[in-house]
């Protein structure tokens, strides 16, 4: 019996590995541009967008109608992070300065912000919240560098 199993997993394993191809596109340059990942009949795909110094500018990861995002400051470091559904900005994104310090940090829903969103400043305090519903503000808070309340939105 536990042979017949030991068969089996091997057996899987070997046929799930078969399932899984890789294809890569590189520009004339040899930079990779695309990694194409094709496995049980769905292409997820991997595409890289470079400044002219050829360090990393962006990363696109592909899985079906959702593109998950990540673009860099040209210091390599991460300037902003979220998803695309259907082509629209939603779920969270996130903004970082040149530094790495967060600068905000909110929600989208099929294109609009919604929720609570927040920004911050080059020292990293919260210097406002905003409200958002189906893209409209509703209201929001704005803060000194003490992290008091200096203005309210209400609507």
């Amino acid at each position: 019996m536990r042979k017949l199993i030991a068969i089996f997993i091997v057996a899987f394993a070997c046929q799930a590995s078969a399932q899984m191809d890789v294809w890569v596109d590189y520009s004339d340059d040899g930079v990779m541009n695309s990694e194409y990942q094709v496995k049980a009949e769905k292409i997820h795909e991997t595409r890289h967008d470079h400044y002219d110094d050829g360090s990393l500018r962006a990363e696109y990861r592909v899985y079906g109608d959702k593109v998950n995002v990540d673009k860099y400051h040209d210091n390599g470091s991460i300037k902003e992070s979220g998803m695309y559904l259907d082509g629209l900005p939603h779920g969270k994104w996130h903004q970082f300065d040149r530094g790495g310090e967060l600068v905000m940090a909110g929600r989208f829903k099929n294109g609009y912000r919604v929720g609570k969103w927040t920004y911050h400043t080059d020292e990293g305090v919260i210097s406002m919240d905003v409200r958002y519903k189906a893209g409209e503000v509703i209201s929001g808070t704005k803060y000194n560098a003490d992290g008091e309340v200096v203005e309210a939105l209400h609507r």
